[in-house]
């Protein structure tokens, strides 16, 4: 009888170990897709700040599409948490990165595209480990982009501009008590007064201005404008030394295959992204340049650039601050909003509703003219 029980129980174990190793099987299989999937198809990002206010709120969880412009191929042989899983040490050196390539792409790069990249600053970190952010395209590679008195010319030409751009106004009131019904009513998150005077400095959009004219209390509504004293860093050469936010340019984004001369002169442009993102270092000695010590009089980029702008154009970092965004550092293009949470808000607030499973014309986000 113990014998039966054990010839019993041997064969009843084996179709269990073959259905563990399928789970496990499947498992796998599904673990590998998922990973395939997020990294060449889609992907999810989630809104914190208000660089893009009032297009995106912070909460919003996003949809990164990736296969639109060409699913950018990993830039490094073994990715950097891989390596941090298994050595808690700060000295061990940044995996190398790979030379940079994408898969043929669905769609070109269009104006107003938002889009999500790497922030072409931190060049002591891989360009995979950057900080993401989400920002909107206005001028593409080969154009000329120029920013004068807020508004935006490519080509000499106006930029359209999204309903959802918000700016920084000067709002004046007769009383300053009433400056938190506004508040209130217009859920402003930013701003503030000014030395206890009886202006307020608030972001909004050209519609809100609108209304808040006839709010009241409210004498007169400014537009605010950047100062010198507002500082941009300079990266665009000493030329760019008195540019303000408001107040930008022109300057041609480079683009693959365009060439600069060499002298004294022409290379202060553009030498910051010379020598951050085309890697290229040079020695300048009187108005010759050398490059690994041959002397050479012009430069061919190697790559396409872009420049992209905050929504919330004076609370926010952008081209202007960090320069052109290069194509190796692009990640993908948003084009749907799939979650939305109001962490500022109640329990029963806390969701945003008419903001899940929408695409960006559903929630009123204008990408084209």
């Amino acid at each position: 009888m113990p014998v039966k029980n054990k010839k019993y129980a041997r064969k009843r174990s084996q179709p269990q170990i073959s259905d563990l190793k399928e789970w496990i099987r499947a498992f796998l299989v599904a673990l590998v897709l998922l990973v395939l999937f997020r990294f060449f198809v889609f992907d999810i990002t989630s809104i914190s700040d208000s660089s893009m206010q009032s297009t995106f709120l912070a909460g919003d969880v996003v949809l990164v599409n990736k296969y639109n412009y060409g699913a950018r191929m990993p830039l490094r042989i073994v990715p950097q948490f891989i390596v941090n899983a298994f050595f808690t040490t700060d000295s061990l050196p940044l995996i190398k990165q790979l030379p940079y390539w994408r898969f043929a792409s669905n769609r070109d790069f269009q104006h107003h595209d938002l889009i999500s990249f790497n922030t072409p600053v931190q060049h002591f970190r891989p360009i995979d480990q950057r900080p993401k952010q989400i920002r909107r395209l206005v001028a593409l590679p080969g154009e000329q982009i120029e920013i004068h008195k807020s508004k935006v010319f490519i080509n000499g030409a106006k930029f359209y501009e999204s309903s959802t751009i918000q700016r920084n106004y000067e709002v004046i009131t007769k009383n300053p008590d009433r400056i938190e019904s506004l508040i209130h009513l217009f859920a402003i998150r930013e701003g503030g007064r000014v030395k206890k005077t009886d202006r307020f400095i608030f972001p909004f959009t050209q519609n809100e201005v609108d209304s808040i004219r006839l709010f009241e209390g409210v004498k007169r509504v400014n537009p605010y404008r950047a100062g010198a004293s507002d500082g941009l860093p300079i990266v665009m050469g000493k030329k760019s030394e008195k540019w303000t936010a408001d107040d930008f340019g022109p300057v041609v984004v480079p683009y693959k295959g365009m060439k600069i001369n060499l002298d004294s002169k022409n290379p202060d442009r553009y030498l910051y992204h010379l020598l951050h993102h085309e890697r290229r270092k040079f020695i300048f000695r009187n108005d010759s340049v050398f490059w690994n010590g041959v002397h050479i009089k012009e430069y061919e980029f190697t790559m396409d650039y872009y420049f992209v702008l905050g929504d919330n154009r004076h609370n926010t970092s952008d081209s202007r601050m960090w320069g052109f965004v290069p194509e190796n550092h692009i990640v993908g293009r948003i084009s749907a909003i799939v979650f939305s949470f109001n962490k500022m808000a109640k329990l029963k607030g806390k969701v945003r509703w008419d903001r899940w499973m929408r695409s960006l014309e559903e929630t009123g986000i204008i990408n084209q003219p």
